[in-house]
């Protein structure tokens, strides 16, 4: 009986403890599944056979999708989607394209039998790159089996005939060569270029996956694993992209250093993959086209970089840059797309907050008046022209009460410091600011306390102006004096007058 009571007792407990570990496994798993790591949702591109499509490019979350079987090219921008085919071997026609991207200018550049063509985005022809540049004699551009764009618009590709790893340079219009030692590509080697396209990352290519540092010629080695895609975000960390089954692993590499990783698992796979730099979303084509977004893990480039707080009320210890456009600058939203854009005309003049960005050094923040109103933006730094200023240090006065000393040139900058008596003196050491603001007024550039803050010319006068102006007005304050002067002497003499007048009328009634 004892040893019936106790093989029950250990039965039970052994149940017990089955029950108790099933219960906090199921616990565990369900605390993986409940956990989002990413935010997956269905784009809904209302494109006839979609699943026929097998490339997309994404730009400003605008979306292109090239179908190499149908020969296609779809673009779908949230409401309608437009498509061009136009089979071909000649120039403005293609042929089993392979790659699209969207580039600079408005322009889309296609990949089809061993040529680049450039087309503007009503699908009209520009131009064809067909060649690579060589000292000797030219050759033929060969199969591309992978291509990625700079924020300049210039391609980066990989051709597996010539073994080369080759730079479209849309500045020259020439295919250049990239030297890189040991070079050897495959039918599954990748290339992904950064913002500033000054840096690629070669995956499948040196029988090990690096990065390629195009300033300084440096190799980062990352590692020897077989990867399907490589992305930069907008912060130059490195995405790759390893499929297995129904889920792709991402390993993120630290931008400023490779070594730290991080992976991922998605619960999704792909046939191709892309990522919008602006919002940090990334874009798969499957069955559908499906939008995957961690703002933790992807950067974004509308909230990665520090705004300008035009509130602060500190003064400045140098000069903002103050510039004119040129080459009808356009103002951009972010600063790693051409998106959301406002034409400038040629001349105007703009403030430079910022230069030097870190996600792409190609552009500078400014602000701008225009219309009334006051906008910030990115502009290419190379459509800026800097101002110099002659001017000389001089000293002048407020000409009013309660003079706002500013942070920044601008209507809805912070005060520094209030000057609140007239004739207060104040150091201007230039009028590079002097561009008409968005309330009609002019800046100038002020010291204080050995730094530099602004305020409207219309507050102040020239110390020399001003006591000219004081001493010109002193004879106009006299002429009005003796005026009244005149004006008490005649009344005076007009009483004397007719009281001699009435004295002598009166002596000569009694005489």
């Amino acid at each position: 009986m004892k040893i019936k009571t106790l093989n029950i007792f250990l039965i039970f407990s052994i149940l017990f403890c089955n029950l108790f570990l099933g219960v906090n496994a199921s616990k565990i798993v369900f605390a993986e599944e409940v956990e989002e790591e990413f935010a997956i949702t269905n784009c809904e591109v209302e494109l006839e056979y979609i699943d026929k499509y097998n490339y997309i490019n994404i730009f400003s979350d605008n979306i292109t999708l090239l179908s190499t079987e149908q020969n296609k090219i779809a673009f779908w921008g949230g409401e309608s989607t437009k498509t061009f085919e136009n089979t071909g071997t000649n120039d403005g026609q293609i042929i089993a394209p392979k790659f699209v991207k969207k580039i600079a200018d408005d322009k889309f550049a296609v990949y089809d039998i061993n040529r680049i063509q450039i087309f503007d985005t009503d699908f009209n022809y520009v131009k064809r790159f067909a060649y690579i540049y060589d000292d000797t004699l030219p050759l033929a551009l060969g199969g591309i089996v992978s291509i990625s764009t700079d924020y300049a618009g210039n391609l980066y590709m990989l051709d597996i005939t010539n073994n080369l790893v080759l730079k479209l340079n849309i500045g020259d219009d020439i295919i250049h060569k990239i030297s890189i030692d040991g070079t050897n590509i495959t039918n599954n080697s990748k290339i992904s270029v950064n913002a500033n396209g000054n840096k690629l990352a070669l995956i499948n290519v040196l029988e090990q996956n690096v990065i390629y540092d195009l300033t300084n010629n440096n190799i980062v080695v990352l590692n020897d694993d077989s990867y399907d895609d490589a992305i930069f975000d907008c912060m130059d960390n490195l995405f790759l992209f390893k499929k297995s089954g129904t889920t792709t692993q991402v390993t993120k590499f630290a931008c400023d250093d490779p070594t730290n990783t991080v992976t991922k698992t998605l619960n999704l796979t792909y046939n191709s993959i892309d990522m919008d730099l602006e919002t940090g979303k990334l874009y798969l084509l499957n069955s559908q086209v499906q939008c995957v977004q961690n703002e933790q893990f992807f950067a974004s480039a509308s909230t990665q970089i520090e705004p300008v707080d035009l509130k602060s009320t500190l003064p400045h210890k140098s000069f903002l840059n103050v510039c004119t456009t040129k080459n009808s600058a356009k103002l951009y939203s972010t600063c790693v797309s051409f998106a959301s854009s406002v034409v400038l005309q040629d001349g105007t003049k703009v403030v430079v907050l910022k230069d030097e960005i870190p996600q792409n050094k190609n552009m500078s923040y400014c602000l701008i008046p225009q219309n009334n109103a006051e906008l910030t933006g990115y502009i290419e730094t190379a459509n800026l022209n800097k101002i110099v200023s002659s001017f000389e240090e001089k000293q002048y006065k407020t000409i009013c009460q309660n003079v706002d000393v500013l942070s920044y040139p601008s209507i809805n900058a912070g005060v520094v410091k209030t000057l609140n008596n007239p004739n207060d003196t104040i150091t201007v050491v230039g009028d590079v600011c002097s561009y008409l603001g968005s309330n009609n007024q002019n800046y100038f550039e002020v010291k204080i306390d050995d730094k530099i803050a602004y305020v409207e010319q219309r507050f102040l006068a020239r110390t020399d102006l001003y006591e000219i102006q004081q001493i010109q007005t002193e004879p106009v304050q006299t002429n009005q004096n003796q005026f009244i002067a005149l004006v008490i002497s005649v009344v005076c003499l007009f009483v004397v007058t007719l009281f001699v007048c009435f004295v002598i009328g009166k002596k000569s009634k009694e005489q």
